[in-house]
Protein backbone atom coordinates (compact mmCIF):
# COMPACT_ATOMS: atom_id res chain seq x y z
CA UNK A 1 0.00 0.00 0.00
CA UNK A 2 1.45 3.30 -1.01
CA UNK A 3 0.27 6.93 0.01
CA UNK A 4 0.61 10.15 -0.80
CA UNK A 5 1.60 12.83 1.83
CA UNK A 6 1.03 16.77 2.04
CA UNK A 7 3.60 18.39 3.50
CA UNK A 8 2.45 21.97 3.06
CA UNK A 9 4.05 24.74 4.93
CA UNK A 10 2.97 23.12 8.52
CA UNK A 11 5.00 19.90 7.35
CA UNK A 12 2.56 17.43 9.07
CA UNK A 13 2.13 15.00 6.65
CA UNK A 14 -1.86 14.43 6.08
CA UNK A 15 -2.49 11.85 4.06
CA UNK A 16 -4.04 12.71 0.49
CA UNK A 17 -4.07 9.74 -0.99
CA UNK A 18 -4.02 5.92 -1.16
CA UNK A 19 -3.31 3.20 -3.57
CA UNK A 20 -2.43 -0.65 -3.09
CA UNK A 21 -1.06 -3.60 -5.32
CA UNK A 22 -2.61 -6.92 -4.58
CA UNK A 23 -1.90 -10.24 -6.19
CA UNK A 24 -4.76 -12.22 -7.65
CA UNK A 25 -2.76 -14.91 -9.52
CA UNK A 26 0.65 -15.47 -10.38
CA UNK A 27 2.36 -12.63 -12.00
CA UNK A 28 -1.57 -10.89 -12.00
CA UNK A 29 -1.55 -8.08 -9.60
CA UNK A 30 -4.90 -5.58 -9.29
CA UNK A 31 -4.29 -1.85 -8.22
CA UNK A 32 -6.62 -1.47 -5.90
CA UNK A 33 -8.14 0.73 -3.15
CA UNK A 34 -6.56 3.97 -4.89
CA UNK A 35 -8.82 7.08 -3.85
CA UNK A 36 -7.80 10.51 -3.16
CA UNK A 37 -9.68 12.90 -0.71
CA UNK A 38 -11.91 15.18 -2.68
CA UNK A 39 -10.26 18.37 -1.11
CA UNK A 40 -7.12 17.23 -2.63
CA UNK A 41 -8.52 16.46 -6.25
CA UNK A 42 -7.10 18.13 -8.96
CA UNK A 43 -3.95 19.04 -7.06
CA UNK A 44 -1.80 16.39 -8.83
CA UNK A 45 -1.77 14.11 -6.00
CA UNK A 46 -3.60 11.27 -7.85
CA UNK A 47 -1.05 11.27 -10.64
CA UNK A 48 1.86 10.96 -8.66
CA UNK A 49 0.36 8.59 -6.42
CA UNK A 50 -0.85 6.09 -9.86
CA UNK A 51 2.86 6.77 -11.07
CA UNK A 52 4.18 5.49 -7.98
CA UNK A 53 1.85 2.87 -8.15
CA UNK A 54 3.26 2.34 -11.24
CA UNK A 55 6.83 2.12 -10.63
CA UNK A 56 6.02 -0.27 -7.71
CA UNK A 57 4.60 -2.64 -9.70
CA UNK A 58 7.24 -2.72 -12.10
CA UNK A 59 9.71 -3.43 -9.30
CA UNK A 60 7.83 -6.60 -8.63
CA UNK A 61 9.28 -9.82 -9.80
CA UNK A 62 7.68 -11.96 -12.18
CA UNK A 63 4.83 -9.49 -12.62
CA UNK A 64 3.35 -10.02 -16.39
CA UNK A 65 -0.37 -8.35 -16.12
CA UNK A 66 -1.66 -4.79 -13.88
CA UNK A 67 -4.72 -4.34 -13.99
CA UNK A 68 -7.73 -2.17 -12.70
CA UNK A 69 -11.59 -2.69 -11.77
CA UNK A 70 -14.36 0.39 -12.12
CA UNK A 71 -16.79 2.01 -12.29
CA UNK A 72 -17.99 4.01 -16.03
CA UNK A 73 -19.38 6.82 -12.97
CA UNK A 74 -15.53 7.30 -12.00
CA UNK A 75 -14.96 9.27 -15.44
CA UNK A 76 -12.55 11.47 -13.94
CA UNK A 77 -10.86 8.88 -12.40
CA UNK A 78 -10.89 6.81 -15.97
CA UNK A 79 -9.67 9.88 -17.48
CA UNK A 80 -6.59 9.80 -15.21
CA UNK A 81 -5.50 6.00 -15.99
CA UNK A 82 -6.27 6.86 -19.88
CA UNK A 83 -3.29 9.23 -19.42
CA UNK A 84 -1.25 6.94 -17.31
CA UNK A 85 -1.37 4.46 -20.18
CA UNK A 86 -3.95 2.34 -18.76
CA UNK A 87 -6.14 0.63 -22.13
CA UNK A 88 -9.55 -0.74 -21.98
CA UNK A 89 -9.39 -4.42 -21.77
CA UNK A 90 -12.51 -7.19 -22.61
CA UNK A 91 -10.50 -9.77 -21.58
CA UNK A 92 -9.79 -8.38 -17.72
CA UNK A 93 -13.46 -7.71 -17.74
CA UNK A 94 -14.59 -11.19 -18.39
CA UNK A 95 -11.76 -12.71 -16.63
CA UNK A 96 -12.24 -10.39 -13.10
CA UNK A 97 -15.14 -8.25 -13.60
CA UNK A 98 -17.38 -10.33 -11.78
CA UNK A 99 -15.29 -9.46 -8.64
CA UNK A 100 -17.11 -6.66 -7.60
CA UNK A 101 -20.76 -5.45 -8.18
CA UNK A 102 -20.35 -2.02 -9.54
CA UNK A 103 -17.44 -2.78 -11.77
CA UNK A 104 -18.29 -1.79 -16.01
CA UNK A 105 -14.87 -0.94 -16.44
CA UNK A 106 -11.77 -3.08 -16.86
CA UNK A 107 -8.36 -1.59 -17.74
CA UNK A 108 -4.76 -3.32 -18.27
CA UNK A 109 -1.44 -1.00 -17.84
CA UNK A 110 1.13 -2.32 -20.36
CA UNK A 111 4.12 -2.96 -18.74
CA UNK A 112 6.33 -4.47 -21.44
Amino acid sequence: MLFVADDGDTGAGDILGTGALMPVAPGVYELTKMGVRPEAQGSGAGSLLLAALIERARALPGIETLFLLTSSKCRTAIRLYERAGFVHDAGIMAAYGATYTRCDVAMRFPLA
